[in-house]
């Protein structure tokens, strides 16, 4: 892929859904992991727990891609 987005894009539509959640709440909306919690009923340690893996996630898929 040579546009960054559509890579990025592609890369996060393989994470799973809650990662996928968390991650677009946090990073994307600016949610706080309090109101990311909040809107999907799960604790705050889970919110942390599922953005540390998707972002580890995302980081080694787009190395795979050549993106990083």
């Amino acid at each position: 892929e040579s546009d960054p987005a559509a890579l990025m894009l592609k890369v996060i539509q393989t994470l799973p859904l809650r990662q996928r959640q968390v991650l677009v709440l946090r990073q994307w909306h600016g949610f706080s992991i309090e109101e990311t919690a909040k809107l999907l009923k799960i604790g705050e340690g889970s919110v942390k727990s599922h953005l540390s893996r998707a972002i580890e996630a995302v980081k080694e898929r787009l190395k795979d891609e050549g993106g990083l």
